[in-house]
C-alpha cells in the first residue's frame, strides 16, 4: 500500500523551542502570535459558488501569512503525496501539475464516473481534527501539535484563505483514506480526490447493493474526521452519456472543455471588438481575460485555442 499511503520526509520537533527555530522564529513569537491569532486575521473575498450561495474566505496578517509559508516550505512540502489526491500541492516527483486537470484525466474511458462532494469542507474541520494530523501523522508532542493547531486553525475549524489550510485539507484523511483508494484500486474502482472533490470511475457494472456499499464506505471515512458527504452534488454517469469530472468533459476519450465554456468565450470575443467605447485599461483588462481563457484551452486541445485566436484577431 506505498504508493497509497502520505509520507512524510521531514525532521521532527520534541519541544516548542526546536520548532521555533526550524521556521526561523523564537518560541516566544509563536506563543505570542498563537495566543493573540484575533489580531492576525483579516477578511477574505466573499465568492458566490455556482448555486448562489456564498463562500466566506479569510486572510491573515503579514507576519501570520510569513509563519505560514515557512510551515509550508519546510514542513508540508516534505510530505509524498500519493497520486489520487490533487489540488493545492505542489509538483509531483513526475513533474506533473497536479491541478483539476490531472484529477480529471485519471478517470478517462470508464463505463462509469461517480462524482461527489464533501459538504462545507474546509469550516467542517475542527482544531481538534488538525490537532490530531500534527499529533498523529506528524508524531509531534502535544504541546508543539497545540502550537501549530493555534496558529492554522481560527475560532475553533480551518479557516478557508489561509496559507496552510489547502495542505491540511488534503492531509486530515492520511490514517483512513489510502485504506479506502487502496481497497478499491483491488476492486478494479480508481478513486480521486481535489481538496473537497470526489471522483470514482470503474469499467464494472454495479449492483444497487455494491452502491450503497459504496457510498456508505466514502461516508464513513468523511464521518471519521466529522465532515459528511453533499448529497446534492452526488452524481453518476455512464458511457453514451454526458461524463464530466472538475467541470471538464471525458467522453471524447481525451479531456475536453465544455461546449458552453467555448461559447460564452465566444460571445466575450465578439463583445470585445464590437464595443469600441471601452477606454484602454478596461480593453487591456478584458483582452487579458480573453487570452487567459484561449492559453487553457490551448492546454487541452491547441486547434480550438487556435481557431479562438483567429477570430479574435479577425477583423
Amino acid at each position: 500500500m506505498k504508493n497509497f499511503d502520505l509520507f512524510y520526509k521531514g525532521p521532527h520537533f520534541g519541544s516548542e523551542v526546536s520548532l521555533g527555530r526550524y521556521l526561523s522564529f523564537s518560541a516566544k513569537r509563536l506563543n505570542l502570535v498563537a495566543e493573540n491569532i484575533e489580531n492576525h486575521w483579516r477578511p477574505g473575498q466573499r465568492k458566490i459558488k455556482p448555486n448562489g450561495d456564498i463562500r466566506i474566505t479569510h486572510s491573515a496578517s503579514e507576519e501570520l501569512k510569513k509563519l505560514h509559508k515557512q510551515i509550508n516550505r519546510k514542513i508540508f512540502r516534505n510530505i509524498d503525496f500519493p497520486f489520487y489526491l490533487n489540488g493545492g500541492l505542489p509538483k509531483g516527483s513526475d513533474g506533473i501539475v497536479r491541478n483539476h486537470i490531472r484529477n480529471a484525466g485519471l478517470h478517462l474511458n470508464k463505463r462509469v464516473v461517480i462524482n461527489t462532494d464533501i459538504s462545507n469542507y474546509f469550516p467542517s474541520i475542527t482544531a481538534k481534527t488538525v490537532h490530531s494530523l500534527w499529533q498523529g501523522f506528524f508524531c509531534l508532542p502535544h504541546s508543539v501539535s497545540e502550537l501549530l493547531t493555534s496558529l492554522t486553525t481560527y475560532h475553533g475549524a480551518l479557516p478557508q484563505g489561509w496559507g496552510c489550510s489547502s495542505y491540511i485539507a488534503q492531509s486530515v484523511f492520511w490514517d483512513v483514506e489510502p485504506k479506502l483508494a487502496h481497497s478499491l484500486r483491488n476492486q478494479g474502482i480508481n478513486y480521486s480526490r481535489l481538496i473537497d472533490d470526489i471522483t470514482l470511475s470503474t469499467n464494472r457494472t454495479f449492483t444497487e447493493n455494491h452502491l450503497t456499499e459504496l457510498f456508505s464506505d466514502i461516508s464513513k471515512m468523511m464521518r471519521s474526521k466529522g465532515v459528511r458527504k453533499n448529497y446534492r452534488k452526488t452524481s453518476m454517469s455512464t458511457r453514451g452519456r454526458r461524463q464530466s469530472v472538475n467541470k471538464l468533459n471525458l467522453n471524447a476519450g481525451r479531456l475536453t472543455v465544455p461546449k458552453d465554456y467555448r461559447n460564452r468565450l465566444r460571445a466575450q470575443i465578439h463583445c470585445y471588438k464590437e464595443n469600441k467605447n471601452l477606454d484602454e485599461e478596461s480593453r487591456k483588462i478584458e483582452l487579458q481575460s480573453i487570452m487567459g481563457k484561449i492559453s487553457y484551452i490551448r492546454i487541452l486541445n491547441p486547434k480550438v485555442a487556435r481557431t479562438f485566436e483567429q477570430y479574435l484577431n479577425s477583423s
